[in-house]
């Protein structure tokens, strides 16, 4: 054997360890490969199905058993998905039907916890929120609200009560006389309450911020119960003693008690005057007078200038603003709807409210209404009162500005009946007293006209 044979040889030896690892490897890889997409399918779903079944009894709590039979049936059609995504004549449809499928499952997923703030297990806070000046914000992650930039604070059992309450809409006033204010389950209190200066107390049916002065409601408490209850029987008035038949209790003397004895001769028993026929004449004609005169002045009070709209709800305002005047310009500058024209210049204001005739349509007295027939002309009557204040900076924002609105107001149809009545309280932000001020006006005037709407 020559020199260049040996050679060769020699080479190949040394690389046969080489090539015997190498081969092996590729062999071992190849076994793995052909082992994996063979069960892919099973393994997939398992883990899948572990982590489903995980999730959903980890937020809910609902019964592991009821939660697996579910979820093993849901993954079926993975059984012809998955494999066909790798092999098959059926690679696009698959590939389709497993993003579909996935797409639904996590959209099952979203829409289960979209209600649901903490874990079963009690483990892990699933919703973060901020209280904006619009209302609470919910996220499922932490972070800050997209619109105030307001860092989101994560749901504690501490705080969910109230940020639930919150949720449902604006705080109202509500009627002590027939509110219930423990809950009867939980003995936890159903109204919160605002003590004035004088002492008055006022209702509302959820925690936050007096529309008025801006300060914290306070829950209800028995002490405070109590006291307002024993404050209203004080004010209650009392009835004369009365005998039966409801006539005055007769003293031990015969007479009436609290009454004047006296003989039917004696000189200082009180004479009873009876006015004569010509004196009852004179002072009727006087208050026929004074009743005419004062019809006269309310019709001059009502003016020509405005336009009504077939088939629009014609609406007189008359708002008077208490404090901050510029609130009612603001108020009719967005008094605007496709549906309900708005007539604000339906009176001559400084007439209405110098001759006392706005206190006297708002504390429910429509006979002038009804005498000028005024009302024939339009469909209702908004007449109310419009208060205002600003606050600056909270504790979410100590730049921010925030206009607290209240405006309670008394419906009169046309047919001159005071129908209807109702409180909107608002609260506007802005970094501006005329931004707050605005969104506060904006706010309001579309709940009044979504009020409006409904008579």
């Amino acid at each position: 054997m020559n020199m260049e044979s040996n050679e060769k040889i020699e080479r190949i030896k040394n690389a046969l360890p080489s090539i015997i690892i190498v081969s092996l490897v590729v062999f071992i890889i190849g076994l793995f490969v052909y082992s994996y997409v063979s069960d892919a399918p099973i393994f997939v779903i398992t883990k899948l199905y572990n982590y489903t079944v995980t999730t959903i009894v980890s937020m809910t709590g609902l019964s592991q058993w009821l939660v697996k039979g579910i979820v093993i049936i849901v993954l079926i059609p993975l059984l012809w998905v998955i494999p066909n995504t790798v092999r098959g004549n059926y690679k696009k449809q698959a590939k389709a039907a497993g993003m579909l499928y996935f797409g639904v499952f996590f959209l099952s997923i979203y829409f289960m916890s979209k209600d649901i703030y903490f874990s079963h297990s009690g483990n892990e806070t699933l919703k973060w929120y901020a209280l904006t000046p619009e209302g609470v914000k919910f996220s499922d992650t932490p972070g800050r609200d997209p619109v105030y930039g307001i860092t989101l604070k994560p749901v504690t059992p501490e705080v969910i009560r109230k940020l639930k309450l919150l949720q449902k809409g604006d705080i109202k006033p509500i009627d002590p006389s027939n509110f219930i204010f423990f809950n009867p389950i939980t003995g936890e209190a159903q109204a919160w309450y605002y003590k004035y200066p004088d002492g008055t107390v006022e209702f509302f049916d959820k925690p936050g911020y007096h529309p008025i002065s801006g300060e914290s409601l306070e829950p209800i408490t028995k002490q405070v119960l109590f006291e307002w209850r024993d404050s209203q029987a004080k004010k209650a008035p009392r009835k004369p003693e009365a005998g039966v038949g409801g006539t005055p209790r007769p003293s031990a003397t015969g007479t009436p008690s609290g009454g004047v004895s006296a003989s039917k001769g004696s000189s200082t028993a009180p004479q009873e005057r009876k006015p004569t026929a010509e004196g009852v004449k004179n002072i009727s004609e006087r208050e026929a007078v004074k009743e005419e005169s004062r019809l006269a002045l309310f019709k001059s009070g009502v003016s020509d200038n405005f336009v009504t709209y077939r088939g629009m709800i014609n609406v007189a305002i008359l708002v008077e603003s208490l404090g901050e005047t510029k609130g009612k310009d603001v108020l009719y500058g967005h008094l605007k709807s496709n549906k309900i024209n708005f007539i604000t210049t339906f009176f001559q204001e400084d007439l209405i409210l110098k001759n006392g005739f706005f206190y006297e349509i708002y504390n429910g007295k429509t006979d002038l209404l009804k005498k000028s027939d005024v009302m024939s002309k339009i469909d209702y009557l908004v007449i109310g009162k419009l208060n205002l204040s600003f606050k600056r900076g909270t504790e979410l924002d100590n730049k921010l500005i925030v206009c607290n609105s209240s405006m309670s107001y008394k419906v009169v149809n046309k047919f001159s009946e005071l129908f209807s009545r109702d409180n909107i309280s608002t609260v506007g932000p802005g970094y501006t007293e005329e931004a707050a001020l605005n969104r506060s006006m904006e706010i309001l005037t579309e709940k009044l006209i979504g009020n409006i709407m409904k008579y």
